[in-house]
């Protein structure tokens, strides 16, 4: 409900849309409607940087299109968005 209220008083198509998250319910609604998903697996407990396994596993299952274990990358991610993925 969220996301189709975004687009409709913006006036703006699901593909434009990019979304950047870790609930699997937000990123498999992000796909629905055709935007980019950009899920964080975090490791929240252990804070190493790298991604959390079984986090990773369910949002991809949710149709997310890129993984990250955070935002210490947030300038190549962004770089890597625009650019249309080809880093």
């Amino acid at each position: 409900m969220v996301i189709k209220r975004i687009l409709e008083e913006n006036r703006i198509e699901g593909r434009r849309l990019i979304a950047f998250g870790d609930g699997y319910v937000e990123i498999a609604d992000c796909k629905a409607v055709g935007g980019l998903a950009v899920a964080v697996a975090s490791d929240e407990a252990g804070r190493s940087g790298k991604p959390d396994a079984w986090k990773r596993g369910r949002l991809i299952g949710a149709g997310a299109d890129i993984v990250i274990p955070d935002y210490r990358e947030a300038q190549a991610l962004v770089g890597y968005v625009w650019s249309g993925g080809r880093a």
